[in-house]
């Protein structure tokens, strides 16, 4: 079985060395790292290859570790683009716009 995890890597060296051991010690292969750090440098896209049962286990031990979004914040990551008039205030005006539509 196939999955995708969102997780929220901390800024620190070897980070991401406890969500790979978790992963090997459940014989789940991890085919794909990737992230994008104009949208969040600490959200790393991991997708792995293993047994249903194991990546459950992995849900559950990414949780307990911190790298899991959680599931009931609803929240998710967007990148936007805006050309601004070089100006004071105009980024002001964005967030504010940003702030009203939630």
């Amino acid at each position: 079985m196939k999955k995708t995890y969102v997780t929220n890597m901390p800024n620190h060296i070897g980070a991401f060395l406890q969500a790979s051991k978790c992963f090997a010690k459940l014989n789940i292969n991890i085919s794909r790292v990737s992230y994008n750090k104009a949208v969040d440098s600490h959200t790393l896209f991991i997708d792995v290859e293993g047994e249903k049962d194991k990546l459950l286990l992995a849900d559950n031990e990414l949780e307990k570790i911190g790298y899991l979004q959680e599931a009931d914040k609803k929240s998710n990551i967007i990148l936007m683009e805006f050309q601004l008039i070089n100006r004071p205030g105009s980024v002001t005006e964005i967030l504010e716009i940003i702030e009203k539509f939630s």
